[in-house]
């Protein structure tokens, strides 16, 4: 008993230095990203409201494809024949294996292409929430645009609201006009005065 629980901490404590010693590098990787994202913002954001809008992301797509032609299109003919995305293939594979081959022996084993394909899933989980944001931010602005539009002067809202307010400021004066009657006449004595008994 004593054996099994020196081992199981034993095996917590392994996996515990483990997980530290790989967290900097994580957040190297992260630190990274971000620098290069930061980047790409100062480069690509023409109207310096530090975002990339769909005009912006398409210009940094652009670019990314036209770097990855500069360096894998050999002919120049502007597209990638069969031997060029072959290279192309094999430059990926390089990257990933450099990422994610762990133990060095130049091929991904089953816990590596694990480790690959739960970072790819996350990576594209995370993209996938930064279009849904994308796309609510984008219906928000509609949103508000169609509202702004909805009240502009001279559209039928506008107009049909205006009508609106005349009408009830005109009952408004009305009611205080018979509420002012009303109580002059409250205030008239209510004996008639006859002429000649005074």
């Amino acid at each position: 008993m004593k054996n099994k629980n020196l081992s199981k901490t034993g095996f917590i404590a392994t996996a515990l230095a483990l997980s530290l010693l790989a967290a900097p590098s994580m957040a190297n990787e992260t630190d990274e990203k971000r620098a290069k994202w930061r980047e790409h913002v100062q480069k690509f954001d023409r109207d310096g409201d530090g975002q990339l809008n769909d005009a912006e992301r398409q210009a940094l797509r652009e670019s990314r494809r036209a770097k990855m032609l500069e360096k894998f299109d050999t002919d120049g003919d502007g597209q990638l024949n069969e031997t060029e995305r072959q290279a192309l293939k094999e430059s990926r594979r390089a990257k990933m294996l450099e990422k994610f081959d762990t133990d060095g022996d130049g091929q991904l084993s089953d816990r590596e292409k694990q480790a690959a394909r739960t970072a790819y899933s996350k990576y594209r989980d995370k993209r996938e929430d930064v279009r849904d944001r994308r796309e609510d931010i984008r219906d928000q602005r509609e949103d508000r645009r169609d509202s702004a539009r909805e009240f502009e002067p001279g559209t039928p809202k506008a107009r049909w609201d205006r009508r609106e307010d005349f009408r009830d400021r005109r009952e408004d004066i009305y009611d205080r006009r018979e509420d002012a009657h009303d109580r002059r006449e409250d205030t008239r004595d209510p004996k008639p005065r006859v002429a000649g008994n005074q």
